[in-house]
């Protein structure tokens, strides 16, 4: 890791507990919601029946990655025939889920989905369904709420489906394909959308198409929340692009996530950031 790096998370360290205070001060009831959700992932703050939830997936991505199972390669991004791996190509399972949210951010989305109670979620990254299994929890203890995650992987989205049914969280459903032919479809049915975890492949045009293919079926105080903004340089100008967008009334850079606040109603726009862990 850089020096520079380095420096800019101990600054971030120092900032952390005046942006969470004045994220707690927002005008805007959203903010001290935000500042509440946040505050209590941070200090592992769970009732003992989110507790069991988290231990349950953790147990499961423990599994996860001691198997030798194998897939199939069948990724390809925009549909492109050339990024096509070969059928006889695979990969291990544990090296796919070394790429699955970690515990620490997987235990936030937990909190917001249960703190925010969403009636309809969306998922860009199924993956092996670690991140699904987190938000789908959320759900099951609020006892409401749909979800569909959308993964260009065929087997990858097939193993994520046998996982979830296993921990008992089989009322997930599942989209395969290319984002590109299968996002613009379903969103012309699936609406009112007031949860939104994009972690689809990590190219900033491609996210920033994501969010405003999106924005159009959230709800006003919707949330939506980004992987990997500090990825790349390109992950970096696709969250800078999104915070500016005229429906985003608040965003919270966790560091590695990125938070958005939708705001339909002329909120004014506030930005903060912290480090979440």
């Amino acid at each position: 890791m850089s020096i520079v790096r380095i420096t800019r998370k101990i600054l971030r360290t120092v900032i952390t507990p005046f942006e969470l205070l004045r994220l707690r001060k927002n005008e805007n009831n959203t903010g001290p919601s935000l500042y509440t959700s946040i505050r209590r992932a941070r200090r592992v703050d769970f009732l003992d029946h989110e507790i069991a939830w988290i231990k349950k997936i953790e147990d499961q991505r423990s599994q996860l990655l001691e198997t030798d199972d194998t897939i199939k390669v069948d990724f390809s991004l925009n549909n492109d025939p050339e990024t096509n791996s070969d059928e006889s190509k695979s990969e291990n399972i544990r090296d796919v889920c070394f790429a699955s949210v970690n515990s620490s951010y997987g235990s936030l989305m937990h909190r917001l989905v249960r703190d925010f109670a969403p009636k309809n979620c969306l998922e860009l990254g199924t993956c092996l369904g670690i991140s699904t299994a987190y938000i789908a929890s959320a759900l099951k203890l609020n006892g409401s709420g749909r979800l569909v995650t959308l993964e260009g992987s065929p087997s990858r989205s097939k193993y994520a489906e046998s996982i979830l049914s296993k921990i008992n969280l089989p009322d997930i459903d599942f989209v395969v394909g290319p984002f590109n032919q299968t996002l613009d479809p379903l969103l012309e049915e699936y609406q009112n959308i007031d949860f939104c975890y994009i972690d689809g492949h990590h190219d900033g045009d491609a996210t920033i198409e994501y969010f405003e293919k999106i924005s159009p079926v959230l709800t006003d105080g919707a949330i939506v929340v980004i992987d990997d903004i500090t990825w790349s340089e390109d992950m970096k100008r696709a969250w800078n692009t999104i915070r500016e967008k005229h429906e985003v009334a608040l965003t919270v850079d966790t560091y590695m996530m990125g938070i958005c606040i939708v705001g339909k109603n002329g909120m004014e726009r506030q930005s903060y950031q912290i480090m979440y862990w």
